[in-house]
């Protein structure tokens, strides 16, 4: 029997691969990576069938970008960038830009795996390939060739930083910084400002630092990309550590609290090396102001963070600031709870929540491996919906603060029962219906605070619409609008994620299981809106920023 798509003519077949590919950069752009990554399989098995190698070759490209960007699977990115350049091969060197994006993808994941040599080779040979490009005028590169070779030096630079090479990476990140200022590519310019500024800091220049960061903070306060929230958010952290090496600690805290502010309630995600960079900033701040033991308390965050991600410099780094800091506690003239005058009540009652939830979010971690990327997808998602539905600001600052920690509870189930492959027993079930109600007990023997939206989401997320969810049975509209949104996402999420004990299913059976249980296990308006949120848009067009 004929595979579906095997009996198109090779025009039919293009034109679907054309339509399944802009479905996916659709996807892509929303941060729905199980769909994008679904549409570009199904291209790439079109363009197969029908032996479009050049089709096949950039297709590749597409699903690494999406593997490695939006959902970290680093090993099938740098595998399906090397297929690419397999196929370039056979193309007799096909297209210098899409085999530079193939290294730029095998350089990054080789980073972000600590391989740092293999990723200074890598994205050597991606820069390499585009060496006739870099003797051409700016004005006469395509502008594909333009953001080709901006994301080439930018990446180079990056990697050259992780070996120490400092100098070098800022000579590239200048090359880039002329050719961003050339071709007015605004987002790579916000980019380079930022790791210039950074590298500045490093290098003791904190003049010539700061009017970079300036320059990229404005452009970052009028940019219409979607990560220029973000940038700000870095840039804010930079401008604390030149304040805080000009000893002006004031200064240094406002900037600080306010990146870690940006980067949590606003961008609605913990990225756990951005928490750790504030963390030991405002550690070093507290301990510079006497604070000793509230700096202590920020620097093994950090140290903690360092330790979990693998970023074994930093750790390092850490180590000898808590070090010193013990010693100044040891002999310190002040007392081991004293705090300096630095932030307002309001701010600092901010900063204590958020220490509070990322503490109890590493205790999470370190149960369970997995559930660290599972409930930073499952919160993604579960925002998306909640900003479809139109929900309350409390129920949505709920979700940013309280929704990672949805599966809190599931540290006081024992790891067998976690991780079994079978059916679980009556007895095994009832402990593990257990977990909403536990995450709740842990939640408030840690005295956070928190609102009553934020405890009913936690308890209430695996309540069912018909009334046979746990652990109170609530039904319909009796469960709270954040939880029946968090429980949709929470329940795509497991089912489309390789688990130990069985691989994950398709997006496409995924959407179907939902929508067959709409009106018994689920909300039929959440689902109807996770529905919507997977439906293309008949005018989009993918633009990509740089």
């Amino acid at each position: 029997m004929n595979e579906p798509g095997a009996s198109m003519t090779s025009a039919e077949a293009l034109a679907q691969i054309v339509e399944l590919l802009r479905a996916r950069a659709y996807f892509t752009s929303q941060g729905l990576p199980v769909a994008a990554i679904e549409k570009a399989q199904e291209a790439n098995k079109l363009a197969e069938q029908h032996g479009m190698l050049a089709q096949q070759a950039n297709i590749y490209v597409h699903l690494a970008e999406d593997q490695a960007f939006l959902l970290g699977s680093y090993e099938a990115a740098a595998q399906n960038a090397r297929h690419c350049l397999e196929l370039s091969e056979q193309l007799l060197g096909d297209n210098k830009t899409k085999i530079a994006t193939a290294y730029s993808v095998i350089g990054f994941c080789a980073a972000q795996e600590h391989h740092y040599v293999d990723s200074v080779w890598a994205l050597r040979e991606a820069l390499d390939t585009l060496a006739e490009m870099q003797q051409r005028k700016p004005v006469d590169l395509s502008v594909h060739e333009q953001r080709t070779l901006l994301r080439a030096y930018i990446n180079l630079a990056n990697s050259f930083a992780l070996v120490g090479e400092y100098l070098q990476a800022r000579d590239l990140y200048l090359k880039g910084l002329e050719l961003a200022r050339a071709v007015g590519n605004q987002v790579a310019l916000i980019t380079l400002l930022e790791n210039l500024g950074h590298y500045e800091i490093l290098l003791g220049n904190y003049a010539q630092a700061e009017a970079y960061l300036i320059e990229g903070e404005e452009l970052a306060r009028t940019a219409t990309h979607a990560d220029w929230l973000e940038r700000l958010s870095y840039f804010h952290q930079m401008r604390a550590e030149v304040c805080f090496r000009r000893s002006e600690l004031r200064e240094a805290w406002r900037y600080a609290s306010q990146a870690l502010d940006m980067h949590v309630r606003q961008l609605f995600h913990f990225d756990r090396s951005v928490v750790a960079d504030v963390n030991a900033l405002i550690g070093n701040i507290y301990l510079a102001s006497g604070a000793y033991q509230t700096g202590l308390d920020c620097l093994q965050r950090a140290e903690r963070i360092y330790h979990h991600r693998g970023m074994v410099a930093e750790a390092d780094r850490v180590h000898l600031q808590l070090a010193l800091g013990r010693m100044l506690l040891e002999g310190g003239s002040l007392l081991p709870t004293a705090r300096p005058n630095l932030l307002s009540t309001e701010d600092e009652r901010s900063f204590v929540l958020l220490s509070q939830v990322m503490d109890l979010l590493f205790d999470m971690y370190t149960v369970e491996e997995e559930v660290a990327d599972h409930s930073d997808r499952v919160v993604r998602y579960a925002l998306l919906l909640a900003r479809q539905l139109n929900l309350p600001a409390a129920g949505i600052d709920a979700l940013a603060y309280i929704g990672p920690l949805h599966d809190l509870g599931k540290m006081r189930v024992p790891p067998e029962i976690l991780n079994k492959p079978g059916a679980l027993t009556e007895d095994e079930f009832n402990l593990m219906k257990r977990h909403p109600e536990e995450g709740v007990e842990i939640l408030l023997q840690a005295a956070l605070g928190l609102s009553d939206e934020a405890l009913a989401l936690l308890r209430h997320h695996h309540e069912r619409w018909d009334g046979r969810g746990y652990p109170a049975g609530l039904k319909g509209e009796a469960i709270p609008p954040v939880a029946r949104a968090l429980s949709v996402a929470d329940s795509y999420d497991a089912m489309t994620m390789d688990r130990p004990y069985r691989k994950g299913m398709p997006h496409g059976e995924a959407m179907r299981r939902l929508a067959a249980a709409s009106g018994s296990q689920f909300d039929p308006a959440v689902v109807a809106a996770w529905e919507a949120l997977h439906e293309v848009p008949a005018d989009f067009k993918y633009v990509a920023s740089w």
